[in-house]
């Protein structure tokens, strides 16, 4: 009979980034009071930006990034004071 192949996943395309000043900017879904990412990285550098965003209506940001070689969030909110979380 026929045989054929197929995968269930969607196919992952690594991305290199050649220096220090390099990124990858991508849209995000405007009037959405939620953000939700999913992605995976490899990394030999123990400090680096992993993901930036704004929140929705100037309620402010966050900061995903590596600090000694550990995963930290950062949440910037104008009036408040800066919140971190370390995994």
């Amino acid at each position: 009979g026929n045989v054929s192949f197929s995968c269930p996943q969607p196919q992952t395309i690594p991305v290199t980034f050649l220096s220090s000043r390099s990124y990858l900017a991508l849209p995000g879904n405007s009037g959405e009071d939620k953000v939700s990412v999913t992605f995976q990285f490899r990394t030999w550098n123990k400090a680096g930006r992993l993901l930036f965003g704004e929140l929705w209506h100037g309620a402010g940001s966050f900061l995903l990034f590596l600090k000694d070689g550990k995963l930290k969030l950062s949440l910037f909110q104008p009036g408040q004071s800066l919140r971190n979380v370390t995994a």
